[in-house]
């Protein structure tokens, strides 16, 4: 499995979450292509670190956050 694929999770999670268009996030940064690089049917992730960062510049540990039980809550159900 692609190590990229929590962050990608979280990222898209986050902005279900917040009801704003990662589609958006992605063209503001000016990545929208760069994340497009097909292999074997799967996207690879490169830049969503810079994504996260920018979204939420003051987490330090995505496990942390991707553990926590209060976020684990506000997501529940979704997928």
């Amino acid at each position: 499995m692609n190590k990229y694929i929590p962050e990608l999770f979280f990222v898209i999670k986050y902005n279900v979450f917040t009801k704003t268009k990662l589609s958006k996030n992605l063209k503001f940064l000016n990545i929208k292509n760069k994340i497009s690089n097909h292999k074997k049917g799967n996207v690879e992730i490169k830049k969503v670190k810079i994504l996260l960062m920018t979204l939420l510049d003051k987490i330090i540990n995505l496990d942390q956050i991707l553990k926590n039980p209060l976020f684990l809550n506000l997501n529940k159900g979704f997928f």
